[in-house]
């Protein structure tokens, strides 16, 4: 596993995964609608707002976006949301996909 500074490979290891509580579908789903009827800027302040928004309804401490281009072996790190005690995962690198999957 590529192991790009601190906490980013800890975090994905087995022992670091638990289940997803899914028992509020509904202020779930409102959260989403939420996120869906507002108006962006830009690009990149969307992408932020789904990021954030999976981190929190999912529970978890970072999420972030990739582009896989398999046949050129690149994982290029779109963007990243990174909460406190998070990956750090930056955002906008390229990594070789085989170090990634």
């Amino acid at each position: 596993m590529f192991d790009h500074g601190e906490g980013w490979a800890r975090d994905m290891e087995p022992e670091n995964t638990r289940q997803i509580n899914v028992s509020e579908p509904g202020r779930q789903l409102g959260s989403l609608s939420a996120l869906a009827a507002r108006s962006y800027a830009s690009t990149t302040e969307l992408v932020e707002a789904i990021l954030s928004f999976i981190t929190d309804q999912l529970g978890l401490r970072t999420s972030f976006l990739t582009h896989i281009t398999a046949g050129e072996n690149r994982n290029h790190l779109i963007a990243a949301h990174n909460r406190a005690g998070g990956s750090n995962i930056p955002a906008n690198i390229e990594l070789p996909l085989e170090d990634t999957f």
